[in-house]
């Protein structure tokens, strides 16, 4: 894993077209040949379980007697660890940590109400932003107050490729909170 070189003019890049991300979620959801989430969610909780790492309560599969019950139950689960790993364990402090870097603060860009007169009540420098290559995949790795968001170079749609990138993104987590 490897922080871009130049933060900056890649944000720069990014906002002014020349570089296109799309999000993961768009990837995911539209191969509906696996769960993607599923198996990023089971590779984290395995990992998880190899290093001894603490899992939030609320992911963790628990077992079931009704074994038909808990397999399908158990995907469910999977599911939502890998969701909630992208989307909220990847907060400030745990990308700060793998990226030994901090984010590139600024203005957030392509959502909100132009040409209304409406005042918005955060902080203007609230998105933080990461570029990123994993397993030679280019991502934009970006948060704030809603949580993270990870975007995909456009170039790259297959799933398969993304989740290897994705794993490798969950072994830096768990080296440096282990």
């Amino acid at each position: 894993m490897t922080l871009k070189n130049d933060q900056d003019q890649t944000l720069y890049d990014y906002i002014d077209g020349k570089i296109n991300y799309t999000a993961l979620m768009n990837i995911f959801l539209n191969d509906r040949t696996k769960n993607w989430y599923g198996l990023l969610g089971k590779y984290f909780l395995k990992k998880a379980k190899e290093t001894d790492a603490e899992v939030p309560e609320y992911l963790q599969v628990k077992d079931r007697r009704n074994v038909l019950k808990f397999l399908q139950q158990r995907d469910k689960e999977y599911e939502s660890a890998g969701i909630m790993f992208v989307t909220a364990l990847l907060d400030k402090d745990a990308l700060e940590k793998m990226f030994k870097a901090q984010a590139l603060y600024h203005d957030e860009f392509g959502e909100g109400l132009k040409g209304l007169n409406v005042e918005r009540k955060y902080n203007k420098r609230s998105f933080a932003s990461y570029f990123v290559t994993l397993n030679d995949v280019e991502f934009h790795i970006g948060f704030d107050h809603r949580g993270t968001s990870i975007e995909v170079d456009t170039n790259v749609t297959d799933a398969d490729t993304i989740l290897k990138a994705l794993y490798e993104l969950i072994d830096v987590y768990f080296e440096v909170e282990s």
